[in-house]
């Protein structure tokens, strides 16, 4: 998996590119636990799926942990930019009434502001 990032103003831009399954999962999380333990105030995480072309369950549940954490430490998280595929898995499990999905990442940005 192909992974790149974007720091902003306190927000955390991630750039998946594949599949986000379970040997992804945890190279993403690595990845993404390496970049955010760097900085000082994260107000939030932006997870950019344009590029991600499956999901599974521990994919899922990656992107719920994540959502959990922030959530706890007070900050926000969003998805954006997610294929017509990738959000029909997040409306079938009606996880698209709990997450944020945004159109894009400049919408979560003016949404954290």
């Amino acid at each position: 998996m192909e992974i790149s990032h974007k720091l902003d103003k306190g927000i955390c831009f991630f750039y998946p590119k594949g599949s986000l399954e379970l040997a992804q999962a945890s190279e993403f999380g690595a990845y993404m636990k390496k970049v955010v333990d760097a900085q000082d105030d994260i107000k939030g995480i932006v997870f950019n799926f344009a590029k991600i072309t499956s999901l599974d369950s521990v994919g899922i549940q990656f992107v719920v942990d994540t959502f959990k954490k922030m959530r706890k430490s007070g900050g926000k998280f969003f998805l954006t930019e997610l294929s017509n595929d990738v959000m029909e898995i997040f409306e079938m499990t009606n996880l698209d009434r709990v997450l944020t999905i945004l159109p894009s990442d400049e919408d979560a940005r003016t949404a954290l502001k």
